[in-house]
């Protein structure tokens, strides 16, 4: 079986997996992060190729992973026509995030990367709040400060890179933040079809860049390019499961596991360092995210 034929068969039963297990709704949001933090180091390894190249294998591969799974839900494209505006809104604020996400990719390291990108909680909380009236759980009262002290510890003290990868870092979070929220608006839509709202819109955009700079990515770049997409595929697959069966909040609150699985692989196998602070930072993380895991009272 193929790898994306296995990756298909396997998204299509985690789905009915993570719904019938509500006891541990943030199974989703945790493997969410694993692929997340496996597509940067592979978008790390692509830095030769062009950012809009990048971008359009990033988003075309899950379209085309997505599309048999859309036409077997066909009913549920009319509630996807009635929700058309929700997601475009979702689809353009995705767009401009993975944008802003990939330039700070290529201007300052991977754990700051994921560091910066991943205060979108606190976008998430705020436009959830505003826009769906969501309140804040109790426990990411404690939740959220534990995590972000865990982020700025995993940053570490330095600030190398230029100040531009740290500013786009800071947009796509924003941008992000305001999409997370409108994933719980989206929620009654299958994940594939809220995905491929973000993604063909990502991936239109992208094309004609990508025609006028097109560079023929070398065979060693090519499982890459692969793994940059399935893995890109399954996360974002995951994050949406996540987002129906969580608050918006606690959703992003457990997304900051990605900064601590991100760090340690760019660890592995990028080499790029790993202070005692960052790891000490990387178990903090993890009790904030535990705890914004716990359900309200």
């Amino acid at each position: 079986m193929s790898p994306v034929r296995l990756l298909h068969v396997g998204l299509v039963k985690s789905k009915g997996v993570i719904s019938k297990n509500v006891r541990a709704p943030w199974l989703a949001s945790y493997l969410a992060c694993f692929f997340f933090a496996l597509m940067a180091v592979c978008v790390r390894k692509l830095q030769a190729l062009p950012m809009a190249e990048v971008m359009c294998f990033r988003c075309s591969i899950p379209v085309m992973l997505y599309v048999p799974m859309i036409l077997r839900s066909r009913a549920s494209l009319g509630l996807a026509w009635r929700s058309r505006w929700a997601l475009l809104s979702r689809g353009l604020c995705g767009t401009l995030a993975l944008y802003f996400y990939l330039l700070a990719v290529r201007f300052i390291p991977l754990a700051d990367v994921a560091v910066t990108t991943n205060t979108s909680p606190l976008w998430t909380a705020l436009a959830a709040w505003w826009t769906l009236g969501e309140r804040m759980s109790s426990h990411l009262l404690w939740a959220f400060p534990v995590s972000f002290c865990g982020v700025a510890l995993v940053a570490g003290s330095h600030a190398s890179g230029q100040p531009w990868g740290y500013l786009a870092g800071l947009a796509s979070a924003a941008l992000s933040g305001s999409a997370y929220a409108l994933l719980r608006k989206l929620r009654d839509l299958p994940p594939e079809v809220t995905a491929m709202a973000f993604l063909g819109l990502a991936a239109l955009c992208s094309f004609p860049f990508t025609i006028s700079v097109y560079q023929a990515p070398r065979p060693e770049q090519i499982p890459f390019v692969l793994g940059m997409g399935l893995s890109g595929a399954a996360g974002q697959w995951f994050m949406t499961l996540g987002y129906r069966y969580n608050s918006a909040a606690t959703a992003a609150s457990l997304g900051l596991a990605t900064v601590a699985l991100t760090a340690a692989l760019a660890y592995l196998y990028l080499g790029e360092p790993l202070s005692v602070w960052q790891m000490l930072g990387m178990v903090l993380i993890g009790i904030g995210t535990l705890g914004s895991s716990r359900s309200p009272r």
